[in-house]
């Protein structure tokens, strides 16, 4: 059984698209919520009640928190910046 070249070339690009819509889809759904119930208060902003707070494991009200990921091209292009203040920084 042989396939033609177009049918394979088809074939991939079809995959490709799939796989690319999927991923979008997936942002959506669990990192931006974009088809969450509540649309009335932006999705990227919560309250977070006084207990919450109370029970949280950071104490120091002037905290500073680094949020990164590995995959994130724009952490990985920060990376020395963020050294070069953690030095700076005053502990305390």
């Amino acid at each position: 059984m042989k396939i033609k070249p177009i049918t394979a070339v088809g074939y991939t690009f079809l995959v490709a698209l799939i796989s690319s819509l999927i991923t979008v889809l997936c942002y959506h759904i669990f990192v931006f919520n974009t088809f969450s119930l509540d649309s009335s208060q932006p999705s990227a902003l919560r309250e977070i009640d006084s207990a919450t707070v109370a029970s949280s494991p950071i104490k120091h009200e002037k905290s500073i928190i680094e949020v990164m990921s590995y995959g994130c091209h724009y952490c990985a292009s920060n990376e020395e910046e963020i050294e070069k203040f953690a030095a700076t920084a005053t502990r305390g």
